[in-house]
């Protein structure tokens, strides 16, 4: 993996460029839903390496959800690619629903207000996530289906949430896993202090890549939620490093939610 010595611009042009961000948005998807609740995302991957001219330097997705039942919650998604030396462009539409299962705190319906007042009492959920892909250039038959288990437990005032995904393309080729990881803790006034690891395996079930051709991500991680009148605002932002050849050598994660 490329280290970056310098970030003076001189310095930049003369490293090799960094694999894209091909992994898109970094989200960890969490457990809850609130019906009748409407959840506004904004997702952003930034790569904080040199990348090569046409290659992604960020990536962007836009989301609007709806909490149609107490265990309920659809999606709708548009996934934005920054590549370097031309204007962003709108690479698919997506549709995500989250199931949660009747165990644990998901059977009564949870809100994603990820600060649960749990500081010894252990509480957990668990639900269902698919998501639907279509590409703008190839349509439907280009893209894929996403789906898995997602999960979170609290306890002491410690959050894990995990996202285990089988992702299966409508096209050529095997189906991969995808997993998001994130562990954190209050730290005082609402701030929350963590980690975060992102990473998959093309091909999983097939011809899978070896370790170093893989992308794997981790890094610290932070998020605040704030009370706006009955709204609620959470901001969530993570440095992720590279951890093989195949991911970039670093990136940073931006993400907002807006839920009303």
């Amino acid at each position: 993996m490329t280290i970056l010595r310098s970030l003076a611009p001189a310095a930049l042009l003369l490293l090799p460029a960094a694999p894209a961000l091909a992994e898109g948005a970094f989200h960890v998807v969490h457990p809850g839903v609130e019906r009748g609740a409407f959840e506004l995302e904004s997702l952003n991957a930034v790569s904080l390496g040199h990348v090569a001219d046409g290659e992604e330097r960020s990536v962007h997705e836009l989301a609007l959800g709806y909490g149609v039942t107490s265990f309920w919650k659809t999606t709708l998604a548009v996934e934005l690619a920054n590549p370097r030396g031309a204007g962003v462009e709108a690479e698919a539409l997506e549709w995500e629903n989250l199931f949660m299962l009747p165990v644990g705190e998901g059977a009564g319906g949870h809100s994603h207000g990820h600060s649960h007042g749990h500081d010894a009492d252990l509480a957990w959920s668990a639900g269902v996530y698919a998501k639907l892909e279509a590409p703008f250039e190839g349509g439907i038959g280009d893209g894929g289906l996403v789906f898995g288990p997602v999960a979170e437990i609290s306890a002491h005032g410690v959050t894990l949430i995990g996202n285990l995904f089988v992702e299966t393309p409508f096209g050529e080729g095997d189906p991969g896993l995808a997993y998001a990881l994130s562990a954190m803790a209050g730290v005082g006034g609402g701030l929350q202090a963590g980690l975060e690891a992102h990473g998959g395996v093309e091909e999983a079930f097939g011809n899978a890549p070896a370790f170093s051709d893989q992308a794997h991500y981790a890094g610290p991680a932070l998020a605040m939620t704030f009370d706006l009148d009955g709204r609620s605002l959470t901001p969530r932002a993570a440095v992720l490093f590279g951890l093989t050849d195949a991911a970039a050598d670093a990136a940073l994660s931006l993400n907002l939610e807006l839920d009303f």
